[in-house]
């Protein structure tokens, strides 16, 4: 929804069920399911040592205990998205790329653009036009595989591309990919946007998960499950809604990284763009998908990470 053109999340979804049914809804997935477990151990095991260091500092201050808390858990969770972000920046990369592998082979089949890596042409089933496509299709665009005849109708002069089966490439040969096109640093297209998500995602996501914890906790109880998935499933809604726009420049510069010339050179350009196109509105695009996904997931997360927590204080861990 963020990289293509849909006219709304049901279409996105009936387009890709179509196309490549169940299936479809988990391109892409390889490379996080082998780094998330990593990289999330990271985030928490650096957020979890740089508050306690921030907090040695800032205590004694007269800050109040709520202040404390703000300034530790946002440091360090900016600290610990810094990390995480220039880890995972070329496994990020290479997820949206097998997200849009097929996507973007349609595209280049229906425009008659050539692939700077040829591949065989996708279904016409998979389509979704991208930014820069010049018109969307509709039910009046003749069939690509009808002949281009000349100025009176007569002989065919070329041709059109005959849709063919497309060929999924690897994770490990996406990688391959983009260091022979981009060379190494080019696993870190859009790096940029990505250090800036996630510098201040993680930033908000611990500092609103601390906050929203403390408050339901003032009374001096201990935080039980329900708050745990409330402050989680809140911290990290809140900060998808302030972080979209970010996330959504970070998949429009990576999916124009690998064109031979790329519709936006900078993020400048596509925001400028976008904003005289749309306004605030055209980089919300797809955001439903995201709130649906976000509140349990976070609410998920927060919640089995403070239980495996008391489990291991409880065993002297």
């Amino acid at each position: 929804m963020q990289a293509y053109r849909y006219r709304s999340t049901i279409e996105c979804i009936r387009t890709t069920y179509a196309s490549e049914k169940l299936p479809g809804f988990f391109r892409g997935i390889t490379p996080v399911l082998v780094s998330v477990s990593f990289l999330r151990t990271i985030s928490f095991s650096m957020y979890n040592r740089g508050k306690k260091e921030v907090l040695d500092v800032v205590e004694g201050r007269g800050w109040g205990k709520m202040k404390e808390l703000v300034v530790a858990s946002s440091l360090s969770g900016g600290f610990a998205g810094c990390v995480v972000a220039t880890l995972n920046a070329p496994i990020d990369f290479i997820k949206v790329q097998r997200q849009l592998e097929r996507l973007m082979a349609t595209q280049r089949t229906s425009l008659h653009v050539p692939d700077a890596f040829p591949t065989t042409p996708a279904p016409a089933a998979a389509a979704g036009l991208g930014e820069n496509a010049a018109t969307p299709l509709d039910k009046t665009t003749p069939p690509r595989s009808e002949p281009l005849r000349g100025t009176h109708g007569s002989a065919p002069t070329s041709t059109a591309i005959q849709p063919a089966a497309h060929k999924d490439l690897s994770t490990w040969e996406w990688a391959k990919r983009i260091v022979k096109l981009k060379g190494w640093s080019g696993l870190y297209s859009g790096y940029h946007m990505h250090l800036l998500r996630d510098l201040i995602g993680t930033s908000m996501y611990f500092c609103g998960y601390e906050t929203c914890k403390a408050l339901f906790t003032r009374d001096g109880r201990e935080a039980g499950p329900f708050v745990h998935m409330m402050g989680g499933g809140m911290a990290g809604t809140l900060s998808w809604i302030v972080l979209y726009p970010i996330d959504m420049t970070k998949s429009v510069l990576q999916r124009e990284a690998l064109r031979p010339n790329p519709k936006y050179q900078t993020a400048t350009s596509f925001v400028k763009a976008k904003w005289a196109k749309a306004g605030i509105a055209g980089f919300y695009k797809g955001i439903s998908a995201q709130l649906v996904r976000s509140f349990p997931v976070h609410a998920l997360n927060f919640l089995v990470y403070e239980q495996v927590m008391k489990f291991c204080r409880n065993f002297g861990l």
